[in-house]
């Protein structure tokens, strides 16, 4: 039979801590009286609670379930704590890992933009050095190229020649041309001068307005001297002229063995006497003033193709350093006078120093003479204030320096000159 419905009630099992078992303890009935105190129907009526043992066991395992879950809750609460803490701990070290990447590579990054610094600093300094020695012409030698025509090159022995200079076969319409090309030491010197002239690039190097023309076979000069007469010029040579291009006063002749083979044409035409007679010394020597008054060509006879070279390297030499080589002025002719105070010194120091050197820059006045006239007069403007004083006639002024010069001598003549030195407005005054 059911039980009644008083006794049991069975919260809910959502899993609500708060749903649990209800046991309600069923009202005491009035006490029995004696007579029925023997049924034993009666003890069913006892007070208390009521229990069923299938609803205490259901309760009991309901408890342990929601324990089991909280149990479980409260596991997977600290797991999932762990799993975070460890995931903190992961993206920590992460961080701090990626930031010790970035601070590595912000180091890696100074040391080369440092070592970079440095670098481009020493190459700096390097190509300082480089245009300063450069500048005092020290690598002239490495800047020039020979470039020679290609039948000539095969004669020539330029062994010797190559251990200083660079040497290139070039072709040219006229047999024996020898030109050279430039360019400076920090652009590449030399080669980067052939290279360019092989790649067609004109300006990747100077070429130089010197042209050189060797006339290794005497024999082709030499027919050019034919003449009608004595008082004609030379009319071949100087067609042969006019068909080069070249600068004037920048052709140069070198004539190779040219005498021995007019010696050598006189012998063949005493023996045959049937050839026109070839032209003589004289004649050569002729040709070689006239080519140089008329046309400012310069001939050189070559005796042996070591002279060739020779005058070939002395040219070579000349014209690579002829960039470096100062300008002579009228200055350079003057002595130069070591100054005899520094920088520290005051200014009236320096300026007897100036004045002393200055009155050495005149004809006759020693350095002895130029001190002994310090001494009254220390500097150019106290000599200036005498030769200005209006106390003193015009020829006390002239003779104002006669006995100062040299002790117990007069030099008048002298003190005329200084006179006329300070005082005169002509820019073309002789001393």
């Amino acid at each position: 039979a059911a039980p009644p419905a008083e006794c049991i009630e069975l919260g809910d099992s959502s899993g609500d801590d708060s749903s649990v078992l209800d046991i309600v303890t069923a009202p005491k009935k009035p006490t029995p009286s004696a007579a029925d105190s023997d049924s034993d129907d009666d003890s069913l009526f006892e007070g208390g609670p009521i229990f069923l043992s299938n609803a205490s066991a259901d309760a009991s395992r309901i408890s342990n379930y929601k324990q089991k879950d909280a149990n479980l809750k409260r596991k997977l609460t600290r797991e999932e704590r762990e799993e975070e803490r460890r995931r903190e701990k992961e993206q920590r070290q992460e961080l701090k890992h990626r930031e010790k990447l970035e601070k590595q590579e912000e180091r890696n990054r100074k040391r080369v933009e440092k070592e970079a610094a440095k670098l481009a600093e020493q190459e700096s300094k390097r190509r300082r050095i480089l245009a300063a020695q450069q500048t005092s012409g020290k690598f002239a030698s490495e800047e020039i190229c020979i470039l020679i025509e290609p039948q000539i090159l095969q004669r020539l022995d330029t062994d010797d020649l190559m251990e200083t200079y660079s040497i290139h076969p070039h072709a040219s319409s006229q047999e024996g041309t020898i030109r050279w090309i430039r360019r400076d030491y920090t652009s590449g010197g030399a080669q980067n001068a052939i290279q360019a002239l092989q790649d067609g690039n004109a300006n990747g190097y100077q070429m130089l307005d010197r042209m050189v023309i060797v006339f290794y076979n005497a024999q082709d000069f030499i027919q050019m001297l034919q003449r009608s007469d004595e008082n004609d010029d030379y009319p071949l040579l100087e067609s042969w002229l006019e068909s080069l291009q070249y600068e004037r006063g920048k052709l140069v002749l070198l004539l190779h063995q040219v005498y021995e083979e007019i010696h050598k044409a006189w012998n063949d035409h005493r023996h045959s006497k049937q050839n026109p007679p070839p032209p003589t010394d004289a004649e050569l020597e002729d040709a070689i003033v006239w080519l140089l008054i008329q046309f400012q060509v310069e001939c050189i006879p070559c005796s042996s193709e070591e002279s060739l070279l020779v005058h070939l390297r002395k040219m070579t030499r000349a014209l690579s350093e002829e960039p470096y080589q100062q300008q002579v002025t009228e200055l350079e002719c003057i002595k130069k006078l070591k100054s005899e105070c520094s920088d520290t010194s005051d200014s009236y120091t320096k300026a007897n120093d100036t004045w002393i050197r200055q009155l050495q820059q005149v004809p006759r006045v020693s350095e002895g003479m130029a001190r002994n006239l310090a001494q009254y007069f220390p500097t150019a403007r106290s000599l200036w204030d005498a030769y200005v004083d209006p106390n003193r006639t015009e020829e006390e002024k002239r003779m104002l320096l006669a006995p100062l010069f040299t002790e117990g001598r007069q030099q008048a003549k002298l003190s005329d000159v200084v006179y006329r030195l300070i005082t005169s407005s002509n820019p073309n005054e002789l001393l």
